[in-house]
């Protein structure tokens, strides 16, 4: 029976209305939170003279795309290398707009702190929408403050932020059993980095669990197809050395079989894969594990113990962001196959309480240790002027600290030994940066043995007093003399 025209609704209808109509506004606040939460560590770090040289990489990368043109960088190599040549992440071309608005290097920060939100949002929405506000709320603050979510947000920008409402969206259907919408989320995976291949295999192991061979079929074959086309013709086609340069930093480039072995039992021997495990699942409380969702994690976790760069191995850096996406959304799985209220409510407390007490422990609370402490009293003041002597628009070779607060204004190109580029080339710039080094040594050492044909003026300094007697730089600017027409002997520089 149809409604006549300013008729009420019945109570039922208008209750589903409201019930459809009426934001999620704890849910939004919680993302909006994790957002600013974010934001000003991160801008705090960045004003603080933290920000690496991945920051200054993608600074260039994501300016090139916000005039139309293809990622180039001059860090990597004096003459532009393409970074779709380095890794396939034709992604980041995403944060242009931000570029547009704000055209400085600290806007990306505030791009991955956003992606980050995002991701807590969507997580808290659909959790609510099953097991009830106060679980959903508890399951995303739980995700915004575990290890590998502010691991991430407080490491420049990367591009895995990019992945983490997809990986969501991706586990969140799975929540829900809807497969195929999860298969189509997890595709655009393969346009964050290549490596992503792995978190395809960890969707296929989950739909083979589930009995979808067909669906678990296309997820292993699209993901291995793509990663073969990326690293075999893509990249080889794009990269300045004509091949992809990261198989050494995994079992393929080492002997397979034999040396993956031997690398996982070196990552479990060294002890950091056991504190990963730890670290990953304490906060869920090990129930994140009563979830076949967790075989998800299978893949990334073994291609990166497998590695011989250790750095791979444990907690650091942003390499556990997706995987805290799934731990999370598995969490959620394990307590609705619970289904006790009252028993869910206290697990999840405690759950937070050891993720906000990991937090605080680190990296967080590394970083609000470190902006306690001053470097050289008004050190930041102190560096941005320094650097405010070289003018704008010059060719800086820069130390990688430097690098991202010269990027936005004029040519920055890595600095290695014997003044060449990444690629083995030669640089001469108009001025060069370094940092960290003590005074006399500097002056001494470092440029006799680097360049000792070149003639180099100090031109500016910001110096700390690390105890008594002895001053160390945080940055000194130089002046190179006369470049010598003959390149010096490069057959020892890195190639």
């Amino acid at each position: 029976m149809a409604l006549q025209a300013g008729a009420p609704a019945p109570a039922g209808l208008r209750a589903g209305w409201r019930g459809r109509l009426q934001p999620p506004t704890a849910e939004l606040l919680l993302g909006a939170g994790t957002f600013g939460l974010y934001s000003t560590l991160s801008l705090a770090r960045f004003h603080h003279m933290d920000a690496g040289i991945d920051l200054a990489i993608f600074g260039q990368a994501v300016r090139e795309y916000a005039h139309g043109h293809l990622p180039w960088s001059t860090i990597k190599a004096v003459s532009g290398f393409n970074l779709l040549g380095d890794h396939f992440s034709p992604v980041v071309a995403l944060a242009a707009p931000a570029y547009w608005l704000a055209p400085h290097v600290w806007v990306l920060p505030l791009v991955q702190a956003a992606l980050i939100g995002l991701t807590t949002f969507l997580i808290t929405r659909t959790v609510t929408r099953r097991l009830g506000q106060a679980t959903g709320l508890l399951v995303g603050a739980l995700y915004a403050l575990a290890w590998g979510t502010p691991g991430l947000a407080l490491f420049d920008l990367q591009e895995v932020a990019f992945a983490l409402p997809l990986v969501a969206m991706c586990y969140l259907r799975l929540l829900e059993g809807r497969d195929r919408s999860a298969l189509l989320w997890a595709l655009p995976l393969m346009l964050v980095k290549e490596d992503s291949f792995f978190l395809l295999l960890g969707l296929a192991l989950v739909l083979l669990a589930r009995r979808r061979l067909r669906l678990a079929g296309v997820a292993a074959l699209y993901g291995a197809g793509s990663f073969a086309l990326i690293v075999g013709l893509i990249i080889p086609a794009i990269s300045y050395y004509g091949r992809y340069t990261y198989w050494s930093s995994s079992a393929a480039g080492q002997g397979f079989v034999a040396r993956a072995v031997t690398d996982l039992g070196h990552a479990f021997g060294s002890g950091q894969a056991p504190r990963l495990l730890v670290v990953l699942l304490l906060p869920t409380l090990g129930l994140a594990l009563r979830s076949p969702l967790m075989l998800g994690v299978i893949p990334p976790l073994l291609s990166r113990w497998t590695s011989p760069d250790a750095t791979y191995w444990g907690t650091g850096y942003h390499y556990n962001a997706t995987i805290t996406v799934i731990c999370a959304i598995a969490l959620a799985d394990a307590l609705g196959r619970m289904n006790r209220q009252r028993l869910t409510g206290r697990l999840l407390a405690a759950g937070l309480g050891v993720a906000v007490v990991l937090s605080f422990w680190a990296p967080v609370g590394r970083l609000l240790a470190s902006l306690q402490e001053s470097r050289c009293g008004e050190c930041e003041h102190d560096i941005t002027t320094v650097l405010g002597i070289i003018p704008d628009g010059s060719r800086v070779t820069a130390a990688d600290g430097a690098a991202s607060y010269l990027v936005d204004r004029a040519t920055v190109i890595g600095l290695h030994e014997h003044f060449v580029d990444s690629t083995g080339r030669p640089v001469q710039p108009d001025y060069i940066v370094v940092e960290d080094a003590h005074t006399q040594g500097r002056q001494t050492d470092w440029f006799t043995s680097q360049a000792p044909e070149i003639q180099y003026h100090l031109l500016g300094e910001a110096l700390r007093l690390q105890q008594p007697g002895l001053r160390d730089y945080d940055v000194a600017v130089f002046v190179p003399g006369p470049w010598p027409r003959v390149p010096p002997d490069l057959s020892e520089a890195p190639g």
